[in-house]
């Protein structure tokens, strides 16, 4: 067996490799000589088909069958030792293979295509410019979030008459069609200017109205309130009737021990004043936690957009082809291959900034991320000690589900974070104070 290695470029190689017959002969006269022993053939005895009949029939399969194997093996073996570090996997070339002509006395060539991890630097330079935001929460947003939590804890009830922000269940009809449907409707979702005609309904109360005025011509909207389609809402105008079965009402809750426990956990905090200060508490350490997450994308963007990687393109999408097996098309490829090499460079950058820097993931370190995940699911909320048994199982079992692609997605977020923080300790950045109205607006910008 000879293998040959030839680099094109920084990104592209192939591999040959040359078998001659002494590399499989034997290898396939053992698995016929196994296949007289197992095979059924109408006419011969269990264990006394002959090997020139099995031969014919199955020679070339095993023959097939086995040069794959060693392949495979070999092309793994010579990766490994000269520690090529590759993009996506090998690819037969089948252009320099050529047509393979399968008998058991021949030798072949097998030509394939490497996608190559190019040598390149980081450019820390790009971590220059970045700001912090130091975001200011004043009373309006300690307030809208205290009225957030009132209607997230509120006991629903019936009441005689709608108001703003109830919930109104009723049948729909279309005027000048034949669209029916039993709905709910969610008062908050109206136009302002219709809201008035939705007000001090009653159970039997029919109203009228034009579909796209009441909801600003919003087809998700549209499609929510009435059980349609997006497609069908699209299109849905004219008027409709809306009859009243019934109206359900948040009542909310009162500032009292009962909701402290609820938000908090229990006896966390025992005073109005002290559930003040620990919600403002809250909001602070989450924006803290938003205005982070920005600058870290922001950080990753720079260094992306700033760290020559000429990347094996061609190869990569002729692999992403191969590997999703039809489920994708080229077109699709072409439209979205810039954004997967904006994933992959960034991934490559992290590698090496991880690296060189030393950054580790320990098992322990993934299964608390991923209890401390799923703490959130339960509203961060204390657990007691059966509770967090059960989290602990819960947890394992989940890293070990989609034959280990959880964990990996863990650890590789562990690997993000502790990436950020390094370089995020380690550079001057401007800060800026800004209240929570200009951070959310920095917000959809970076959406």
């Amino acid at each position: 067996m000879e293998i040959l290695f030839d680099k094109k470029d920084a990104a592209n190689a192939s591999l040959t490799v040359k078998l001659t017959k002494e590399d499989y002969k034997s290898k396939v006269d053992h698995k016929i000589k196994d296949y007289t022993k197992k095979v059924s053939i109408k006419g011969f005895r269990p264990g006394k088909v002959p090997a020139a009949v099995v031969q014919k029939m199955y020679g070339k399969s095993l023959l097939v069958e086995e040069v794959s194997a060693i392949l495979a093996e070999s092309i793994n073996t010579y990766i490994n030792e000269n520690k090529l570090r590759l993009l996506g996997e090998p690819l037969p070339d089948n252009e320099a293979t050529g047509i393979v002509v399968w008998n058991n006395e021949a030798d072949y060539a097998f030509v394939y295509n490497l996608g190559l991890v190019p040598d390149f630097t980081v450019d820390l330079t790009a971590k220059t410019g970045l700001t912090a935001y130091d975001i200011e929460v004043n009373e309006k947003s300690v307030q809208e979030t205290l009225e957030n939590l009132k209607q997230q804890f509120g006991e629903m009830v019936d009441v005689e008459t709608s108001s703003e922000g109830d919930f109104i269940n009723g049948k729909l009809k279309e005027v000048a069609g034949t669209f029916e449907s039993t709905t709910l409707l969610p008062t908050s979702k109206l136009a302002k200017s219709e809201l008035k005609k939705f007000i001090d309904l009653k159970v039997g109360d029919t109203v009228s109205f034009d579909i796209q005025k009441a909801f600003d011509n919003d087809a998700a909207v549209i499609a929510h309130f009435t059980g349609a389609s997006n497609e069908v809402a699209a299109t849905m105008s004219g008027h409709f009737e809306f009859t009243v079965e019934t109206v359900r009402h948040t009542k909310l809750p009162e500032l009292n021990q009962e909701l402290f426990d609820k938000v908090f956990g229990k006896d966390a905090v025992t005073s109005v004043e002290e559930f003040n200060i620990k919600l403002k508490e809250t909001i602070v350490d989450n924006y803290k936690r938003e205005s982070k997450s920005l600058l870290s994308r922001e950080l990753q963007k720079a260094l992306v957009e700033n760290t020559k990687i000429d990347l094996p393109s061609a190869f990569l999408k002729r692999w992403l082809l191969t590997t999703n097996e039809g489920k994708i098309s080229q077109e699709q490829i072409e439209t979205e291959f810039d954004y997967y090499a904006k994933e992959l460079k960034w991934n490559l950058i992290q590698n090496q900034l991880a690296e060189k820097n030393n950054i580790k993931v320990e098992n322990n370190e993934v299964l608390d991320k991923t209890k401390e995940m799923m703490r959130t699911q339960f509203g961060g909320m204390p657990l007691d000690a059966q509770m967090e048994e059960f989290l602990n199982k819960f947890a394992d079992n989940y890293l070990k589900e989609e034959k280990g692609k959880n964990y990996l997605k863990i650890y590789e977020q562990i690997v993000h974070d502790k990436t950020m923080e390094h370089l995020l300790s380690n550079i001057k950045l401007a800060t800026k104070k800004v209240n929570v109205e200009q951070f959310q607006d920095l917000m959809r910008q970076d959406a």
